[in-house]
C-alpha cells in the first residue's frame, strides 16, 4: 500500500468506551472513477497503536 499523505488523515471519535473517549484517524482514498458511482478505500488507524484496517467503499451517484 502506498503511503497515505498526512493531510488525508482526519480525527474522529468512536464514542465513549470503558476507558473513556476513543479516537481514531480516518483517511478516504479515491481508487477509480467509474460511472455511475465512485470507488473509495476507507482506512482507519488507532491513534495509540500503528494498526490499520482498510475497507472498500462504494458511493452511489448523487
Amino acid at each position: 500500500m502506498k503511503k497515505v499523505p498526512k493531510r488525508a488523515w482526519r480525527k474522529f471519535s468512536a464514542g465513549r468506551g470503558a476507558k473513556g473517549q476513543r479516537f481514531y484517524d480516518r483517511a478516504v482514498i479515491d481508487l477509480a472513477e467509474t460511472a455511475p458511482g465512485r470507488h473509495q478505500l476507507l482506512i482507519r488507524r488507532n491513534r495509540a497503536t500503528p494498526r490499520r484496517a482498510a475497507r472498500p467503499r462504494r458511493c452511489p451517484p448523487a
